[in-house]
């Protein structure tokens, strides 16, 4: 597992074995978007639900409040696993970053030139908001 961790090649593929079918990034993109939402739910939920146990904790007393508690804390871990096979699936699926020795610049634009460029304004010159005085008299 290690091995795969620090980025070393997988050992070559055995007889009977069969290679490993590359990924379509759409679907790549939505298990990602899936698991971003994934790991927020999971995170409001603990959330919730290890408020709610924080607040039953004194009354344990009572069998009903006792039962909810203990559904609480399931709840809670059952949360913190659903937020981290999300985060696992996340960075199972990141992309591996472009670099020189890609051909591609760093900041992922495809072409080289357009690094060069000048950049493009969205505004007018000067300051922003621009106050526009009439200088119409009520004629």
């Amino acid at each position: 597992m290690q091995r795969l961790l620090d980025g070393e090649p997988t050992p070559p593929i055995l007889p009977g074995q069969r290679a490993a079918k590359p990924l379509d990034p759409l679907q790549a993109a939505r298990a990602v978007m899936f698991a971003k939402a994934s790991s927020m739910v999971g995170a409001i939920v603990s959330g919730v639900y290890a408020g709610y146990g924080v607040f039953l904790l004194g009354k344990l007393d009572i069998d009903v409040y006792r039962t909810r508690a203990i559904v609480c804390g399931i709840t809670v871990l059952c949360g913190l696993a659903l937020v981290a096979a999300a985060l696992f699936l996340e960075y199972v699926l990141r992309v591996p970053p472009s670099g020189p020795e890609d051909g591609l610049p760093k900041d992922g634009s495809k072409s080289k030139s357009a690094t060069a460029a000048r950049p493009v304004r969205n505004r007018p010159d000067g300051t922003f908001p621009v106050r526009r005085t009439s200088n119409r008299s009520g004629s």
